[in-house]
């Protein structure tokens, strides 16, 4: 039974939009507008911007298997019940399979983080149940390269995937290596977020000329946020210390 585009839309978190083209399903965490002041800021982050970081299928199903036809991406890792069952890293296009337990349990399968990934179908047991996991609350993530989940064993071991399983949260992360304070990144893409994580600093001190021009960007962007979010608990974590060289 391969569901619908519908259906996909409906299990789908961290994305705020989808498309569905002849090459398959297109997942997007940002904005065009987004994703173009970033690419204006720095090629490679608008790469790093048409990642898949932090989107998923979430699902409660009662399937005995699951199977993906991938168009393109790396890793697709699935977790069943919270707890990890399998990791895929793939080289091209493939169809990915994982059986699942009986009854009804909850399915979620995670997308690349520092790639693009692509779906041309899902497709479960003839016959299943399935409809979108209900979460207790919603979590933006704002942040740099830690956020985006560089440098993590698996896509899914990094913090950002770790607090929003912990919180049964839905979550939107906007992680981008490399980054730093910027308000004009920031846009009103009508996510409701009752927690709001902001880790930016360790780009920001070998970027900015100054750490008065680092104090005022970083002003100016947690005003953004407070604007934006005004009814979110609003968190900054402090970068850990790193030889950023003199200043």
């Amino acid at each position: 039974m391969k569901l619908t585009f519908d259906k996909i839309c409906q299990i789908t978190t961290g994305a705020v939009s989808i498309q569905q083209s002849s090459d398959g399903i297109h997942f997007y965490r940002f904005t065009p507008t987004q994703a173009a002041t970033y690419g204006s800021q720095d090629p490679y982050f608008l790469e790093r911007a048409l990642s898949t970081t932090g989107c998923t299928l979430d699902m409660i199903t009662d399937a005995d298997h699951i199977a993906l036809d991938i168009a393109s991406g790396n890793k697709f890792e699935i977790y069943v019940d919270l707890l990890p069952v399998a990791f895929f890293n793939l080289s091209g296009p493939q169809v990915i399979s994982c059986p699942l337990p009986a009854g009804k349990k909850r399915v979620t399968i995670t997308l690349p983080s520092h790639v693009a990934g692509v779906i041309r179908s899902v497709e479960l047991s003839d016959g299943a149940s399935v409809e979108p996991c209900v979460h207790d609350l919603r979590v933006l993530f704002l942040g740099d390269s830690i956020t985006q989940g560089w440098d993590s064993l698996r896509d899914s071991y990094s913090y950002t995937y770790i607090v929003t399983r912990h919180l049964n949260a839905e979550a939107l992360n906007y992680g981008l290596g490399g980054s730093r304070f910027s308000a004009q990144t920031l846009e009103d893409v009508g996510f409701d977020a009752d927690i709001v994580f902001i880790s930016y600093g360790t780009n920001d001190y070998t970027f900015y000329p100054s750490m008065e021009v680092l104090k005022n960007e970083c002003a100016a962007y947690l005003d953004a946020v407070r604007s934006l979010y005004p009814h979110s608990k609003v968190f900054c974590i402090s970068p850990i210390w790193r030889d950023g060289g003199e200043r």
